[in-house]
């Protein structure tokens, strides 16, 4: 019905089965301030930029002819993690701005890997990655150290992780993979795709609702409802 299309197409926040500890005590705490990283396809190609403050001028984070997109901020500041095209692939890359190296791949695979989110203390990036037989949900220490682990017990088409503001879960997205192959997408998600959760350091995931198509699950101040 109308009514029903308008709700759909507005924000929708769903109450999660098991509420979340651990709210994030510095959010809009004295001297804190917000951070924007991006990726822009000006002058060329696609490269990430930051914005350190209001008002600030960006500063160039990746060049590199091949398209750099998807960037992650870790709440610290130091890492900045982002999807790369520049061995064909796309694949995940990690930049330490406390050290100012080179942007270091984080896994090196056949497969695609994409839309990588931080924990909230740092130390671990998740990640979705896919084949034509399929994806999972990954995870992997921010430094590099000890490889990918699957953290996915089920195979799909999983978008969107975020991890839950106590860094305990993490909420994503999951459709079939039959649904990714075959039906048409609208900003790289199927028509039908289900909310979910699970122990962000792997098991079986929960499902919260239907997603109905919609996408971008994230936290507000409240780390018992996602949005």
């Amino acid at each position: 019905t109308m009514s029903q299309t308008v709700l759909s197409s507005i924000i929708l926040f769903l109450l999660l089965a098991t509420p979340c500890a651990g709210q994030n005590e510095n959010r809009g705490a004295e001297g804190s301030h917000e951070r924007v990283v991006y990726s822009s396809y000006r002058p060329a190609g696609w490269d990430i930029y930051l914005f350190e403050a209001p008002g600030s001028e960006p500063v160039r984070l990746t060049d590199h002819p091949a398209l750099d997109y998807s960037s992650a901020f870790s709440s610290d500041g130091r890492w900045v993690v982002f999807t790369s095209e520049r061995d064909r692939n796309p694949s995940l890359y990690v930049l330490d701005r406390e050290h100012e190296a080179a942007p270091r791949l984080l896994v090196r695979s056949e497969a695609m890997q994409d839309q990588a989110t931080l924990s909230p203390d740092g130390r671990w990036i998740a990640f979705v990655s896919w084949t034509n037989r399929g994806g999972h949900i990954y995870r992997i220490r921010a430094n590099g150290r000890g490889g990918a682990e699957r953290l996915t017990e089920e195979v799909g088409f999983y978008t969107d992780p975020v991890f839950t503001p106590d860094g305990e879960q993490i909420v994503a997205l999951r459709g079939s993979n039959h649904a990714r192959m075959n039906q048409f997408f609208d900003n790289n998600r199927a028509p039908a795709m289900d909310l979910i959760r699970l122990p962000s350091d792997g098991g079986a995931a929960t499902l919260v609702a239907h997603a109905n198509a919609l996408g971008g699950p994230h936290f507000s101040s409240d780390p018992g409802r996602v949005f």
